[in-house]
């Protein structure tokens, strides 16, 4: 499937968090056994954010993609997400990584 779809995927330097993915379909990808068939052309943006210096949320999404379903029906999608103001609930919690947390971050080697 991802032989199929390019794009560019921009990595946060310091916790190589994704930040933006931009990706295009270059030839028909189909999903679930042939039901539906993703057309040459469909594209897709995803921007992301930290939240509280810790957690990559989703800030901003937007597909373009023609589709057929069972090879009859043709669908175009185009939708616009835009999400803010998020309210973490564990926002007091540690994390690994922190430095009183006991656990140790996936991103630090052992020593």
């Amino acid at each position: 499937m991802f032989s199929k779809v390019e794009g560019k995927l921009w990595v946060d330097k310091q916790d190589l968090g994704w930040i933006k993915v931009d990706g295009q379909v270059i030839q028909p990808v189909s999903l679930g056994l042939f039901l539906v068939r993703l057309l040459r052309g469909s594209h897709i943006t995803m921007e992301q954010m930290r939240v509280n210096d810790r957690i990559w949320m989703p800030q901003h999404i937007q597909v373009r993609a023609a589709a057929k379903i069972l090879f009859v029906k043709s669908i175009a999608i185009e939708r616009v997400r835009t999400f803010s103001e998020y309210h973490l609930p564990w926002a007091g919690i540690l994390a690994p990584g922190d430095a009183d947390c006991p656990i140790p971050s996936p991103l630090t080697r052992p020593a």
